[in-house]
């Protein structure tokens, strides 16, 4: 039996670096990058590589092209052990984005190309959904694949199987009306502050508040990770909150990804909320300190080391 299925995108990332400002790029201008990387990456790759690395038994449902990238990221799955359950390729390219860094601004642009990843039918489903499996790890959706997830939904509740939820920022954006039914199927749903504001239409309301909203609408557990910021979540009636700690940051691609897979992997492993929290803050630590989405993944007994030696502690608050 695997533990998790994720669901999702799959992409080849671009990492380029420049010294300049976003500010002073000019039309038609010609910029020397100074640094230039290309990495798999994409939420359920990225999400898969985690829990696999933390120890659990792993399939992955994504659509990738029929060229040169898609067999890049299916020979990265294969070595992190992860099962790939569909076995169709897209007729459209492989997704793929370019990350755009500035050394002086400390920020960065990302440029996205959705093709292969919004493909997701049925007929792809129907190993993943046959396969016995305890969670399923629902990320990033577009097009034709969120409709094909929304209609699988009811089943596998029924099936009882558990699902973690993690919209995007232009899936958030649609609103709570259109991901109604990824909410009252969740019983976990973690997104970052500015996704929460979109999805419920609020800018004003604060973080307690969002996720008091956000448990309205149906999922049992929820999470707001906010950058550098606290994380906060509420889980039993109760709230709780994580200071990260302060190190020094390479990329923060991935970082979301492998923020909610260390705490998926928490609670599939028995962990009470607090500890699968700070899981799943170290994970997302070490990745931010490369680049790359699969690099410094940590294994359970890395993981606790990290932990004590950030003095990482999720509180009740």
């Amino acid at each position: 039996m695997l533990d998790v299925v994720c669901v999702g995108s799959a992409t080849v990332d671009n990492f380029v670096s420049m010294k300049g400002s976003f500010s002073k790029l000019k039309s038609g201008a010609k910029i020397l990058a100074y640094e230039y990387e290309v990495h798999s990456g994409g939420g359920a790759t990225n999400a898969a590589a985690a829990l696999s690395s933390l120890g659990l038994k792993t399939g992955i449902i994504c659509k990738v092209g029929d060229d040169h990238d898609g067999d890049l990221i299916l020979d990265e799955l294969k070595k992190f052990k992860i099962k790939i359950l569909n076995k169709n390729k897209s007729k459209h390219h492989t997704d793929n984005s370019t990350l755009v860094s500035s050394y002086k601004d400390k920020d960065r642009i990302i440029l996205v190309h959705k093709e292969a990843s919004s493909d997701l039918t049925k007929t792809d489903l129907q190993n993943g959904l046959k396969t016995n499996k305890k969670w399923y790890y629902i990320g990033s959706l577009m097009g034709m694949s969120e409709k094909t997830i929304i209609s699988s939904l009811n089943n596998m509740k029924k099936r009882g199987e558990k699902m973690i939820f993690n919209p995007s920022q232009y899936m958030a954006a649609q609103g709570i009306k259109r991901l109604k039914p990824f909410l009252t199927n969740s019983d976990i749903l973690i997104l970052n502050k500015e996704e929460a504001q979109l999805l419920l239409k609020d800018k004003k309301s604060d973080t307690k508040k969002l996720l008091l909203k956000l448990f309205r609408h149906g999922p049992k557990n929820v999470i707001i990770t906010n950058s550098k910021n606290k994380v906060h979540a509420y889980s039993n009636k109760k709230f709780y909150s994580l200071v990260p700690p302060k190190i020094k940051i390479k990329d923060t691609a991935g970082a979301g990804d492998a923020f909610n897979s260390g705490l998926l992997a928490g609670i599939i492993k028995g962990y009470d909320i607090k500890k699968s929290i700070e899981l799943g803050q170290v994970m997302s630590s070490y990745v931010i300190q490369s680049r790359g989405t699969k690099n410094k993944l940590l294994n359970e007994s890395q993981a606790k080391r990290a932990i004590k030696r950030l003095k990482i502690v999720c509180k009740e608050c």
